[in-house]
């Protein structure tokens, strides 16, 4: 996180008192690169005109807090490019998120992908995400993940990150 986010966060503030969905497992890559593919065209679609930024997120390493910088579109669509530009796009630290804002917060998308064949239990490439959202926008987003035959669970933000901050 940054200190923007982490101050909303520890405060309770938007869009921390939103929702977050959350995949209950880990998925494959290609799993995954679909449905980020699908999820970001929606968001591109909504929010087009707003800054973005992007962090490496430690929130669930050591909650070190660093500085986001500003993205592009077209620089997420060319890391969901494919199942290479994807697993490429990873911090590569245990439990470092990527994650994609909008400058006005009605969304946070993380994405973690782990280390090829880090885990036994899930051999190959695997990764998993999250999004918190604005209320007025959930209902599209779920139906994605869901369509994409995820199995997710929805929680309120800030529980979701405080459950999961590793600081």
């Amino acid at each position: 996180m940054d200190k923007r986010l982490n101050d909303l966060w520890l405060a309770g503030g938007y869009p921390f008192n939103q929702e977050t969905i959350i995949l209950e497992d880990l998925t494959q890559i290609s799993d995954l690169l679909r449905c980020l593919q699908r999820v970001t065209n929606n968001l591109e679609n909504k929010f087009g005109n707003v800054t973005l930024y992007l962090n490496h997120d430690w929130h669930q390493h050591d909650g070190f807090i660093n500085n986001s910088k500003v993205i592009s579109w077209e620089e997420i669509k060319s890391d969901l490019e494919n199942e290479k530009t994807l697993y490429y796009s990873r911090h590569g630290d245990d439990y470092v998120r990527i994650t994609i804002y909008s400058g006005t917060l009605e969304f946070i998308l993380r994405y973690y992908i782990l280390e090829e064949n880090d885990d036994s239990h899930y051999p190959g490439k695997w990764g998993h995400f999250d999004i918190t959202i604005d209320k007025n926008h959930m209902d599209e987003v779920e139906n994605i993940v869901r369509q994409a035959g995820f199995q997710y669970i929805v929680s309120r933000a800030k529980d979701y990150f405080d459950e999961n901050y590793a600081g």
